[in-house]
């Protein structure tokens, strides 16, 4: 699940709590403490096997308190009585909700971009070329940053001079939560296959310095050069897919973007075509 699916299901679940213990006649006070800490206490449970951050996490806590002291609010004004809520209790309320919504959409801008559908109104050249506006992560400056350049500029040389031909397939079958089969084929200058390679793939987002949790893995050798493994990323957008060849001393890498589409409700399977 991402943030904002964690974020506004939790808040949709905080309101049908409070709804449905207010139903049952229970107090105002503990049908708004329950509402907002059950919810809660599940999505911490959810945050020990998917950790999302301590920033995301404060976002949760904050949200669900609010909505959860904002329905609170709305019945303790108007009591027991028909009558409507005063305009100063639904300003408060009103705040609160599109501050949550706000913060949102910037922390699924920062972590995923800005959806597709709006990107296509708001940038450039977006309806033809896939664009990630999601952060990219720390640029490094200075002489470590030179250095690095330096390094990476070797490397490449040295490739070359290896020859070797390395190609990556099955990129375009990866979808949100589906497992894509990859495969990878190494072959030397004279065109034959390399066998007993350790092959590395990595996922990152644009500009990373490191991948993310659980999105390296190492491909299972098969025969005549050919490498092999089920990749899923658990969430969409832009990635850089790279790859890390090693060999007998010899390290061979390469770098290749892809967009993973977002899983599409009732959409099936996605289709291998």
């Amino acid at each position: 699940m991402t943030v904002v699916d964690t974020l506004f299901g939790g808040i949709v679940v905080v309101a049908l709590l409070f709804f449905v213990f207010r139903a049952f006649r229970m107090p105002n006070y503990w049908g708004g403490v329950l509402s907002g800490l059950l919810p809660l206490l599940a999505y911490i449970a959810y945050s020990s096997e998917h950790w999302q951050g301590a920033d995301i996490m404060g976002i949760h806590v904050a949200a669900f308190s609010a909505v959860a002291a904002a329905l609170t609010l709305m019945h303790a004004v108007r009591g027991n009585r028909n009558e409507p809520v005063h305009l100063m209790p639904k300003i408060i309320i009103g705040f609160f909700v599109t501050l949550i919504v706000i913060q949102a959409f910037l922390l699924h801008t920062a972590t995923s971009g800005i959806p597709p559908w709006l990107a296509a109104r708001v940038l450039p050249n977006a309806k033809t070329v896939p664009v990630y506006s999601g952060f990219s992560g720390v640029v490094a400056h200075g002489e470590e940053a030179a250095e690095a350049d330096r390094d990476h500029l070797s490397q490449m040389a040295a490739q070359r001079k290896l020859g070797w031909s390395v190609d990556l397939h099955g990129l375009e079958l990866m979808r949100q939560n589906f497992p894509a089969p990859l495969q990878v084929s190494v072959r030397d200058k004279a065109g034959d296959g390399i066998n007993g390679a350790q092959v590395w793939l990595s996922f990152l987002r644009p500009g990373a310095t490191a991948p993310a949790s659980g999105n390296k893995i190492q491909l299972r050798g098969l025969a005549h050069g050919d490498y092999a493994a089920q990749v899923e990323l658990e969430a969409p957008g832009l990635w850089v897919a790279r790859l890390d060849v090693r060999y007998r001393g010899d390290h061979y890498s390469a770098e290749q973007p892809v967009d993973v589409p977002g899983f599409a409700i009732g959409g099936g399977t996605p289709s291998q075509d």
